[in-house]
């Protein structure tokens, strides 16, 4: 499994398109920070705000897809060029997919901290309290690759080639990233108030990237948008409580996807 996870590690962070991600990841921190500095005059905890929610909406439009395409192809290219029957006679699947994935996932975690770890760390020598922002950001955002990485390789899994993989992730992408918010909004307004605070808690916990974005708008101040229904749920998340069942809800989904694509595995397998 290290084996595997360190040549996927290789394969991935010298190909081009981490590198893409990378000066991407870079250019939205350093606009970040300078839209922030033009709109109040220096870098302050408003700027740092108010900049990160903006690009906060961004990054959970990017990333989602940006890792579902990157570990499907992995695994839907592997059936597709006859290596995986290879890996099939020497390596339990569980390894395979444990070793892909935490490869991929080593490969985003460096590309992130070195995109955006640029503005925390100019927060930091600045002596700014709020730099603290942008940790919180890529930390969630970190969370949000992993969930995504262990879906795509569900999806490579049962796929039969990497054209059949791209045209699934994108629709899972544009399922859950666009059509899944609006559809729960739909349900939202149609309930009584008191059924609000259950109601969205309930729904966001089936989308991982609705319940991590949620979670980064209360972390960073932003509670108010959400209304006084949700007034408790706000004073919560400043507790260890929130963290730990985020972790642990993060966990869950990045199991589920894992357990699918080594079904999906050992069914072409056979």
């Amino acid at each position: 499994m290290w084996t595997l996870a360190r040549h996927e590690w290789k394969r991935a962070a010298t190909g081009a398109v981490l590198a893409w991600f990378t000066v991407i990841f870079f250019l939205l921190a350093v606009l970040t920070l300078y839209f922030g500095v033009q709109a109040y005059g220096d870098i302050s905890f408003q700027a740092l705000n108010k900049t990160t929610s903006s690009l906060l909406q961004l990054a959970f439009y990017f990333i989602p897809v940006a890792t579902l395409l990157l570990s499907s192809m992995s695994v839907a290219g592997e059936w597709e060029d006859g290596t995986a029957l290879l890996l099939w006679q020497t390596v339990k699947p569980v390894s395979i997919l444990a070793g892909k994935w935490l490869g991929l996932t080593l490969a985003m975690m460096i590309s992130v901290c070195l995109g955006f770890g640029f503005a925390g760390l100019v927060s930091a020598v600045r002596g700014l309290a709020s730099g603290w922002v942008f940790f919180v950001f890529i930390g969630v955002l970190l969370l949000l690759s992993m969930i995504f990485l262990a879906i795509g390789l569900a999806v490579g899994a049962w796929c039969k080639d990497r054209l059949t993989a791209v045209l699934v992730s994108l629709f899972i992408w544009f399922f859950a990233i666009v059509i899944y918010p609006f559809c729960s909004m739909a349900l939202f307004i149609t309930v009584p108030s008191v059924l609000h605070v259950p109601l969205a808690i309930g729904l966001q916990m089936f989308n991982p990237a609705d319940f991590l974005r949620v979670y980064a708008a209360f972390k960073i101040g932003g509670e108010a948008v959400f209304g006084s229904h949700f007034y408790a749920l706000g004073q919560w998340s400043k507790t260890g409580w929130m963290d730990a069942t985020v972790l642990a809800w993060s966990a869950v989904w990045v199991g589920i996807g894992l357990w699918w694509a080594v079904m999906g595995w050992k069914r072409r397998g056979k």
